[in-house]
Formats: structure tokens, sequence, C-alpha cells
């Protein structure tokens, strides 16, 4: 079996190495250093910290994803429709963000993260000093 090895920095200065098996995620192997944009429109990364655009509607903001990624128009609109549907924001779809709480925030970020369909999904959670 033939694994690669990923290295996933943190704001913090930290970091750990990330091993995946190719053949279990069913994933084609990639060079990296090679094709780097390949690799990023292969994977979808939630952050812990919120990086959305304030100055955008939830739509918007789903909307320029898809479009950052390549992402045909005619699909963009389906697809922010149902990932609004999906995480219960299509009520607040042409709002913008500053007043969504912190739950309505990671779910628009999780719905970001898929709007170009990715292959794997990183999700960066909280770190703990001591466990």
């Amino acid at each position: 079996m033939r694994y690669e090895l990923y290295y996933q920095p943190s704001i913090q200065g930290r970091g750990e190495f990330v091993r995946l098996p190719l053949e279990d995620a069913g994933a084609d192997y990639i060079d990296v250093a090679r094709d780097p944009v390949s690799v990023k429109r292969r994977i979808g990364v939630v952050p812990q910290v919120n990086n959305l655009d304030r100055s955008l509607t939830a739509k918007e903001i789903l909307l320029f994803h898809a479009e950052y990624f390549g992402v045909p128009k005619n699909e963009r609109e389906q697809r922010a429709q149902r990932l609004l549907e999906r995480f219960e924001l299509s009520d607040r779809a042409d709002e913008k963000i500053n007043g969504f709480s912190g739950g309505m925030v990671q779910r628009l970020k999780i719905g970001r993260a898929l709007m170009h369909d990715p292959a794997i999904l990183f999700l960066d959670g909280p770190q703990q000093a001591d466990c």
C-alpha cells in the first residue's frame, strides 16, 4: 500500500503530519511539488478561524469560492442553493455574515469547503494545551 505524507501547519507554529493511504481513499497519485493546483482542487479545508469575507453575503461567499475553483457557472447557483439548504442557511443566504452566530459561520465554512466537490475534506479543530 502506498501512503502520501502531508504537513498541516498551524497558526501557533505547531503542525502535524497527516498520513493518507492513497489506495483506500481512491485517490490518484499527484506530485504536489509539480502540480500543486491539482492538489488544491481535490481537497477542501475548513479552518478553525473565521476567514470568511464579511463584505459578502453567505450566498456570494459560496459562489465566489466555486468560481475560484473553476466550477461551471450553470452549476454554481445549484450547488450554492443545495448547500445553503443542507446547512439550514437558505433563509439568511442574502445577508452579510456579520450577524451570524458561531454555529452558522461554522456551517457556512463547511459549505464553502464542499462547493468545489473535493475528494478529501480537512477539518481544523480546536487545539488544547493539555489533554
